[in-house]
């Protein structure tokens, strides 16, 4: 899922993970207006994983923060109860088992990209994020890295680990054991700097993605230039299985929390007959 203010490149972060749209001339994509659900299946070495992306609107531009929550949150919680769903259907009869039990669907999202924007970390952006992290996996992105110095991007990570640290909000945190030794010219900390484009050019013999300025170009797989292609690489080689697992708990967490939420539910509801029919027979 990727989620994050209007105008930050999401859609077309999708567009280049899945090598779509990639061509010459710029592309102007329009606006998400809403969730859309988008397949699509990656090749890395010997490895095909087939993966959907959920697109989603920005808020700002088309929802208030709240309601934009309230979107986000939701269509998560639905999946985890579709899953749920077919959870438990699998001990309906054998036949289920054998059949719902062989499929390799899992509806959950297992994944959430913040894209988010300099020069200062939003409140907004806190506020999502706490309340986001407590159902999905987050990795946060700095949108448009072409748009910063190095050392603005320093102290912009700084900025916002430490205001992370602050509000106590949980993101992703790979704990794998991997040889994977490439690190981010900007530093080891969260987010990613990322620079989306589908725009093509020729530089000698060879052909780039990036964005075109007047004093070069800027290569969205450069490491130099971008993390795009770190991220792209951990989450290929080495993310996927620690975020299953992770997805595992906090799936399980939501569970618990709606059997406690029926549980308090029912208690009022008998508490509630048990004084009507104490007044009605007095």
């Amino acid at each position: 899922m990727v989620v994050g203010q209007s105008g930050l490149g999401k859609s077309t972060f999708i567009d280049v993970l899945l090598k779509k749209k990639l061509g010459n001339g710029q592309i102007i994509r329009d606006s998400t207006l809403q969730i859309q659900e988008i397949q699509g299946i990656i090749n890395q070495n010997d490895l095909t994983l087939n993966i959907k992306f959920i697109d989603t609107p920005g808020f700002k531009h088309q929802y208030s923060l709240r309601s934009w929550l309230k979107l986000l949150c939701g269509y998560i919680k639905n999946q985890f109860k579709s899953y749920q769903q077919r959870q438990n259907q699998q001990y309906e009869s054998k036949e289920k088992f054998q059949q719902l039990s062989q499929q390799e669907f899992d509806e959950r999202v297992h994944v959430c990209f913040y894209f988010f924007s300099g020069p200062r970390i939003q409140t907004e952006d806190l506020q999502a994020l706490k309340k986001i992290s407590g159902l999905v996996n987050v990795i946060p992105i700095l949108a448009k890295g072409d748009s910063y110095t190095k050392n603005e991007i320093i102290q912009l990570k700084q900025q916002f680990n430490d205001m992370i640290n602050h509000y106590h909000i949980d993101l992703f945190k790979c704990q794998c054991n991997n040889n994977f030794q490439e690190k981010s010219q900007f530093g080891p900390t969260l987010p990613y700097v990322i620079i989306s484009s589908v725009e093509q050019f020729q530089v000698g013999n060879l052909l780039i993605y990036g964005r075109k300025f007047p004093w070069g170009i800027c290569d969205i797989f450069n490491p130099q230039h971008s993390d795009l292609i770190i991220l792209y690489k951990s989450l290929i080689g080495h993310y996927c299985l620690e975020l299953i697992k992770l997805t595992d708990f906090l799936y399980n967490n939501y569970v618990q929390k709606e059997k406690q939420k029926l549980k308090l539910k029912q208690q009022s509801e008998y508490w509630l007959v048990n004084l009507i029919s104490y007044l009605f027979n007095r």
